[in-house]
């Protein structure tokens, strides 16, 4: 008659080691979870690529916006009114901090804009380059 094979009892040592292991696991999930959701650029580069158009004019709506302000007290005014109504030591000094983050916005969206460019200019060209052989085929 066969004897009918139990499995053994793991070994309190062998159930730490497993438990371990899990723990490993999910501390390894969590931490590429928390990576990701801490990813600033990573999110930035999406939603570029999703938002494509949207980033574009907002840049240039905000840049807009930025110039009249700057540059459109100045313009059709008396000289004594210009002085009389010159920029404040705080909002000289906010305008430059907004031109040092725009500056690091710029540097830093610098190859998410140029590989968005060339994407572009490729579909451009590729749509061109058809266009061309359907022409010249019909």
């Amino acid at each position: 008659m066969a004897r009918k094979q139990t499995a053994s009892p793991l070994s309190k040592r062998q159930e730490l080691i497993a438990s371990l292991d899990h723990s490993r696991d999910q501390i390894t999930h969590d931490a590429s979870q928390l990576g990701d959701a801490l990813n600033v650029s990573r999110k930035l580069e999406a939603s570029f690529h999703a938002y494509r158009y949207w980033w574009i004019g907002g840049g240039i709506l905000a840049g807009l916006l930025v110039a009249k302000n700057l540059f459109g007290p100045f313009r059709g005014r008396k000289q004594d009114e210009i002085e009389k109504k010159s920029p404040s030591k705080g909002s000289s000094t906010l305008l430059s901090l907004i031109g040092v983050a725009g500056k690091q916005i710029i540097r830093l969206s610098r190859p998410m804009l140029l590989k968005a460019l060339e994407k572009e200019i490729h579909q451009w060209v590729t749509q061109l380059s058809k266009k061309q052989l359907d022409d010249h085929n019909d």
